[in-house]
């Protein structure tokens, strides 16, 4: 079964990538509970000073519905730390026939 992303790519002020994974983590427990949500990943570049969140999902309508609450915890996270948050309609589809 095809799986639908969303990706964020967020930049972090230096010394605080860290605690920008740990207030997504803290607050994951949100969008692991939605309807389609199959798994969630948060990448840090150290080098660039980044993060990308990546979230997985049954279907692309799931994906969307889901996209207040991701909204909510991102910004969350960037208000703690001083980041930046990318778009968050930066989604992903499977290619056709997959």
């Amino acid at each position: 079964m095809p799986m639908h992303a969303r990706a964020v790519r967020s930049r972090v002020p230096a010394g605080r990538l860290d605690e920008f994974a740990a207030a997504v983590a803290g607050a994951s427990a949100r969008i692991q509970g939605l309807d389609g949500f199959r798994h969630g990943y948060v990448l840090l570049d150290r080098q660039r000073g980044e993060a990308l969140t990546v979230t997985l999902w049954e279907s692309a309508e799931q994906r969307d519905a889901a996209a207040p609450v991701a909204r909510q915890v991102l910004g969350a996270a960037a208000t703690a730390t001083g980041a930046e948050l990318g778009d968050l309609a930066g989604v992903l589809t499977p290619p056709a026939g997959a």
